[in-house]
């Protein structure tokens, strides 16, 4: 039931969201509103997209899993935060609207980014604890053997 009630919710929203957006599509903003619509799924599914999963499978095959995982979520990030910025930067000159334009994105991005960044060397190079993680393991993807003659829990003397 509740999955109906979100999806109805879910689709009148959408069909008020189109109803708002009809006057933009009539009037001289179209082209502008119809770059904006369609820029952002085409610049992530032909760049953002491509980029960051072929850097992810470098990464994969190359780091150790820990590594790996966690500059391949730094990239996402990354990905996300220059898809978002990206109509900001690209029209410098947009109109003023006070709250909204009246920062330098740029600077933004590179500090969002450098944070970001910052979070992944340390969480890289923190150390884990003896036991960390060990309750949440998962059997490695690479092994789908299941061997009878190795214990599941070592015991130690």
């Amino acid at each position: 039931m509740t999955r109906w009630v979100l999806g109805g919710a879910g689709v009148a929203l959408g069909l008020w969201g189109a109803v708002l957006a009809l006057p933009l599509l009539t009037g001289p903003e179209m082209w502008s509103f119809g770059a904006w619509l369609l820029g952002g799924p085409v610049l992530h599914d032909v760049l953002v997209a491509p980029l960051v999963g072929g850097i992810g499978l470098l990464l994969y095959q190359s780091c150790s899993p820990r590594w790996a995982s966690l500059l391949a979520g730094g990239l996402v990030t990354t990905g996300v935060l220059g898809l978002i910025a990206v109509p900001l930067l690209w029209a410098p000159n947009a109109p003023a609207n006070p709250g909204l334009h009246d920062r330098d994105y740029g600077s933004g991005l590179l500090v969002a980014l450098g944070v970001v960044w910052l979070v992944v060397l340390v969480a890289g190079v923190w150390p884990r604890g003896k036991n960390s993680g060990a309750r949440h393991q998962r059997p490695s993807c690479k092994s789908s053997r299941n061997d009878a003659s190795t214990p599941r829990h070592a015991v130690h003397a």
